[in-house]
Formats: C-alpha cells, sequence, structure tokens
C-alpha cells in the first residue's frame, strides 16, 4: 500500500513508435496503484501491461481503456491522472477507482468489454466487436467491473466508491461527454451502478 499523500506533477516523456508513452513520476505513481490493485486480486493470470498515453498525442482522446487479447493492455490518458489530482487527498483512490474498474475486465474475463470504446475509430476491431453487445449486457458487466474492482481496490487500501460519483463528473465535463450515448450505461446508470455496488460492499468494511 502506499501514503496518501497529493499526486505531484514531475513526468518523463519515452517516444515509442505508434505514441508516447508516459514516464517519470505520474507513472511510477499509478503504477503504485496498478500494482497494489494486482496484488490484492491475488491471481496467478498475468497482469495486463499497463501505459499512459502522453497528452500531446495527435490520435483521439480514449480516456482509459482495457485492450484484452494475446498480450493484453490497460492504456490511460494523462489528462485522467490530472483529473484525479483535482480530488485532493482522493486522488490515490480516485485513481484505483479507474485502473480497478480496467482490472476487474481483465480479472473477470470481461472479453471486448470497455467504459468508454465510443472514443474508439469506427475501423477499430474493438470497436466492432463491442457495438455487437446489446445495452444489458453492457450495463451488467459495467456493473461486475465496478463493483469487483472498487473491492479489490477496498482490499487494496483504497476507499473507491465515494468518489466515483465525482470523478464522473470531472471526466465527462473534461471530454465534453453527452449524459447519454447510444447503447452505453448514462453517466447517471454509472452512478448508480457505483452506489449500488458501495452499499453491497459495506457489510466487509469491518473484515477489511
Amino acid at each position: 500500500m502506499i501514503k496518501r499523500t497529493g499526486i505531484l506533477f514531475i513526468f518523463g516523456i519515452l517516444f515509442l513508435p505508434c505514441y508516447s508513452q508516459l514516464t517519470g513520476y505520474k507513472y511510477d505513481v499509478s503504477k503504485k496503484v496498478f500494482d497494489a490493485i494486482v496484488s490484492a486480486y491475488g491471481r496467478s493470470i498475468t497482469p495486463p501491461v499497463f501505459e499512459i498515453r502522453q497528452k500531446n498525442y495527435p490520435g483521439k482522446k480514449q480516456i482509459l481503456m482495457y485492450y484484452p487479447g494475446e498480450q493484453p493492455k490497460i492504456i490511460m490518458d494523462e489528462d485522467v491522472y490530472d483529473l484525479c489530482t483535482g480530488l485532493g487527498s482522493d486522488s490515490l483512490n480516485a485513481l484505483a477507482a479507474m485502473l480497478g474498474h480496467e482490472l476487474a475486465h481483465h480479472y473477470e474475463k470481461h472479453n471486448w468489454c470497455s467504459s468508454f470504446a465510443y472514443l474508439l475509430d469506427e475501423k477499430d476491431d474493438l470497436k466492432q466487436k463491442l457495438s455487437k453487445m446489446t445495452k444489458e449486457e453492457k450495463l451488467r458487466l459495467e456493473a461486475e467491473a465496478d463493483y469487483f474492482g472498487g473491492f479489490y481496490g477496498y482490499v487494496a487500501g483504497f476507499p473507491t466508491f465515494d468518489v466515483s460519483a465525482k470523478l464522473l463528473d470531472k471526466i465527462y465535463a473534461y471530454y465534453k461527454l453527452p449524459d447519454n450515448l447510444k447503447g452505453y450505461p448514462s453517466k447517471d446508470e454509472r452512478k448508480q451502478i457505483a452506489s449500488k455496488s458501495l452499499k453491497e460492499l459495506e457489510q466487509f468494511q469491518a473484515v477489511f
């Protein structure tokens, strides 16, 4: 478990062939949260590769995405890190809420699942596979990811559900996302999922 202190803004940059991957302090802090939740899962499944895409990347913003497949990845915008710092003392809890959700997709084997896939190009293979899922199926998988991501985030030492609503408001405002997107859970539905999961997890607080 890492100490809950404010997240600083010192970072370095590593240039890769496809896009600029962020290194330095922001990556180190995020990776510690990531690794803590992976350890809380305690499963033999190899965790996905974790990367942060720096702000000046010329392509489409993606927020935070889980890419399944032979070499699973979780890729986060640098902007998400900065949005989390806006929550002050809850900055690490906010990061854990985001990363725990995507790790849950991986460990619960939610193949071809992502919270923000509508930001992908229409020709993207993941986008096409997700478009075939029903809204009900997406809601079920998002609810599972919120619950298990929050649970293991809590085991790792990060109370996440009480920051989820504020974090969603920040993300939707920053990325200028409409509250309702065809075929996806609405922002209010996402908040309700987090609220329900928090109530279900309250019974475990005395234990963990």
